[in-house]
């Protein structure tokens, strides 16, 4: 059988091939179920021998067919692929659909040389990849144009029905940007036994690939308990009404010959449905009594917001860098395919003319999760090792003459310097100096524990438009990026910009811009004789320290600074929301000795 079902390419003598191997096994495991029934009477000192005699049968795992439709998905795929991959489940009983079309970007280049190099470690194939890179007349608006959606249900229901054809157990549809983290997922689904489940996607945000209400026209509705079913605070299986992007079908159950991304034309007259492909299949569903199920029993995996307004390819490039942007807070940088050739981004220094990452050589987590980052982001950078306080010893502060500000006391400790905020002091003022020796107009400065607002390279360009727009492009020394804007302060708003602020006294330098002028302003007055951290030392140079005391060592105060508003950048973690899992090697570190506390000082 297993020759004449492969030896063959007419799908009916397939269809036949199937029946008879479908029959063969009912007749087998009835025949094992009989003997094993018989072997009940067998004398209690012959039950060892006979069950000896009856050989145990495999399990063998049900056939899936797994359905990939892609277009315009070449910054998505490299990691999509390296999940599908991963699967766990066996690759030989799962046959793959592909369809690809209509591609402005390199989907199917991608798509074909995974499918060369894996092909064989599939059951079978069905693969039609199109070249055409023509789009439909009205693409870019939010709703797809009709013509383009017809032709998606038409590709949705042409795999279908060929699962239908192969007689496979199961139809798993996976949209080409969702990422199934959870190697278990086919398991887990089939573990349900329902015709129709999806294991539940987050976003970012509040969207999923579900709903958890309809209204009465089929347009989405939230349902009471949704946020407490994504945030996962109900944890189970769910009869929701709608699944989408990533759900199993198990054709084997008799209701799923009803499952269609056909309309009925009678039935739509009477009662017109909005034409999209999710809503028709479950239209098609409810009205023959098929019940749509989600489990969030596990963490499955991610999907990107969907494009807002406008669609674009690169506003769709936009949201899935943003989900791994995001996934980078938390976790390890995606995988990628092993079976395709992975072209690292471009990458840019944003115009700018040097991008520094200040990282500490004992915290190398940090810096592959941002190298992680900007690769994702397409920006290049340079590896600034820091000054480590932890390394330093008293020889070192009385060979590089330094001495803390006498009257300096931290605000809220009452207490001396640390070794780590010297270190971060040391490790600014060593960028400082090289910005001036190599001549460098602009720069950008990120701690390593940076992390970055959605679209980070969008805002970065709106707020250097905004600072030529006001005519001072030219005028600025600092713009913090990401600081920790102190609550008794208020800034002002720069006039005529829409995310420029005049800082007030703040915390914090995770990522600012810095110009040659500000970097040798912030040198010409960092004496190293009288030190203060140099989240305190900078406010002071642009004059909007509360401590007049401190203040009054540093002269002239006149480093222009600015401020983006809403921040771009953030730390990625914080001391008060996030406990002991916030790390800090400027603050978490010993104090220096009372004997270099004194600084001579003139009058």
């Amino acid at each position: 059988l297993k020759t004449f079902w492969l030896g063959s390419q007419d799908s009916n003598t397939l269809t036949e091939a199937c029946h008879l191997m479908r029959l063969l096994a009912t007749l087998l495991l009835l025949h094992i179920h009989l003997s094993s029934s018989s072997s009940s009477a067998v004398p209690e000192n012959d039950k060892a021998a006979s069950e000896t005699l009856i050989p145990s049968v495999p399990s063998v795992p049900p056939s899936v067919v797994l359905v990939l439709l892609v277009r315009n998905k070449a910054h998505a795929l490299p990691h999509f692929l390296a999940f599908i991959d991963r699967l766990n489940y066996p690759k030989e009983h799962i046959s793959l659909f592909v369809r690809s079309d209509h591609n402005v970007d390199n989907s199917t280049g991608i798509l074909r040389e995974w499918l060369d190099n894996v092909v064989l470690l599939y059951h079978r194939s069905n693969v039609l990849l199109n070249d055409t890179r023509d789009g439909y007349e009205g693409e870019g608006r939010s709703a797809w144009p009709r013509e383009r959606m017809a032709f998606l249900m038409r590709l949705r229901q042409e795999a279908l029905e060929y699962a239908r054809s192969v007689w496979a157990d199961f139809v798993f549809f996976v949209d080409a940007d969702n990422l199934l983290e959870n190697p278990d997922v086919l398991l887990t689904l089939m573990r349900y036994e329902k015709t129709v489940v999806a294991p539940m996607l987050i976003s970012h945000e509040a969207y999923s690939n579900w709903w958890g209400a309809m209204t009465d026209k089929l347009y989405y509705r939230r349902s009471d308990d949704y946020m407490d079913i994504l945030k996962r605070k109900k944890n189970g299986l769910f009869q929701v009404p709608m699944v989408h992007s990533t759900f199993l079908v198990d054709l084997r159950r008799a209701e799923s010959q009803f499952l269609s991304y056909n309309i009925d034309t009678e039935a739509c007259a009477a009662d017109p449905i909005p034409f999209d492909d999710i809503i028709v299949f479950a239209f098609n569903a409810r009205r023959n009594g098929v019940q749509f199920w989600l489990s969030n029993e596990q963490p499955f995996g991610k999907l990107p917001q969907p494009p807002s307004g406008k669609y674009s390819v690169e506003e769709d490039k936009h949201q899935f860098d943003d989900m791994k942007l995001k996934s980078l807070f938390n976790g390890p940088a995606m995988p990628v395919s092993e079976f395709i050739t992975f072209t690292p981004s471009l990458k840019t220094k944003l115009d700018f003319d040097e991008i520094y990452v200040i990282n500490l050589k004992r915290r190398p987590e940090r810096l592959t999760r941002i190298k992680a980052w900007f690769e994702a982001l397409g920006i290049s950078f340079k590896h600034f090792e820091a000054v480590d306080g932890k390394s330093l010893t008293t020889n070192d502060l009385v060979s590089l003459g330094i001495k803390q500000l006498a009257s300096y006391r931290d605000p809220h400790w009452g207490r001396n310097m640390t070794w780590g905020e010297i270190g971060c002091y040391m490790s600014h003022y060593k960028i400082w100096q090289d910005v001036v020796e190599k001549g460098h107009k602009k720069v950008i400065i990120f701690e390593d524990d940076v992390r970055f607002e959605s679209f980070f390279k969008d805002h970065l360009s709106t707020l250097m438009i905004e600072l030529r727009k006001v005519g001072l492009e030219h005028a600025w020394d600092l713009v913090f990026l990401g600081r920790k804007q102190l609550s008794w302060t208020s800034d002002m708003k720069v006039e005529g910009t829409k995310h420029l602020v005049w800082p007030s006294y703040s915390y914090w330098l995770v990522s600012y811009l810095l110009s040659n002028s500000g970097a040798q302003k912030l040198l010409n007055q960092a004496l190293l004789d009288k030190l203060i951290p140099v989240d305190e030392y900078v406010p002071i140079m642009y004059n909007s320290h509360p401590n007049e005391e401190w203040s009054k060592h540093f002269s002239p105060r006149d480093l222009v600074a600015l401020s983006a508003s809403p921040l771009i950048c953030h730390p990625q973690a914080y001391k008060d929301k996030d406990g002991p899992n916030y790390v800090s090697d400027t603050s978490d570190s010993e104090i220096i000795p009372d004997d270099f506390r004194i600084a001579k000082v003139d009058p």
